[in-house]
């Protein structure tokens, strides 16, 4: 009994291996008649290689001398004459960009309808002085800081800065009926101002004749 179960143990054992070896067989097979031979593979090499050669010949083709004014066709008929004006320049020039911007004419009233006051002619008599903008406006900006901090900054303070800073510290509070504080910079030559008092501190520069 046990050598019958070893002989049909032993067959099993065969005919797996020779179904193992067919398959492999047939996947490399299959493998391999998945890309066939070409026949014309070293005549497609060469091919290439030719064309690959013609290219580079064109590449490194010397192209021709440049041409030159007498290679150019003679000139048929006679261009018109020009002629040199520097009268109607003045109209070009209204077309052109400003190299800085212009101060204002004089004789303007003391301030404008539209609510802008040209520069006085002359400095106010006080121990200090604020200055303009490069577009003759008066130096007041707002300023943001940490998203919650609402300041005004008044640049170009010449003088006696702290006299300024005073000033307007008075004025706003006499304004706002409340106290307010102030920053000067003296090396940069500005004061802020806590508080978006923006139109309040153009007023006081307007009224002190800045």
């Amino acid at each position: 009994m046990a050598a019958c179960v070893i002989s049909r143990n032993s067959s099993m054992l065969s005919k797996f291996k020779l179904f193992r070896a067919t398959a492999v067989v047939s996947t490399k097979s299959k493998s391999l008649s998945s890309t066939p031979r070409r026949d014309d593979d070293d005549a497609y090499v060469e091919k290439r290689q030719k064309k690959v050669y013609t290219r580079r010949g064109y590449d490194t083709e010397h192209l021709a001398e440049p041409m030159t004014a007498a290679d150019l066709p003679a000139v048929r008929g006679e261009f018109p004459d020009f002629v040199r004006s520097s009268e109607e320049y003045r109209w070009v020039e209204r077309l052109l960009p400003l190299r800085s911007i212009p101060q204002p004419p004089p004789g303007l009233p003391r301030q404008t309808p539209s609510g802008w006051a040209p520069p006085p002619a002359s400095a106010p008599n006080l121990p200090y002085f604020v200055g303009r903008t490069r577009t003759h406006e008066y130096p007041v900006f707002y300023e943001l800081r940490n998203s919650s901090r609402k300041l005004v900054k008044i640049k170009y303070v010449h003088g006696d800065i702290w006299a300024f800073a005073k000033d307007i510290q008075e004025y706003l509070e006499a304004k706002a009926e409340c106290p307010v504080a102030t920053q000067v910079h003296e090396v940069a030559q500005l004061v802020r101002v806590k508080g978006w008092f923006l139109d309040e501190c153009k007023e006081f520069l307007f009224e002190k004749g800045f």
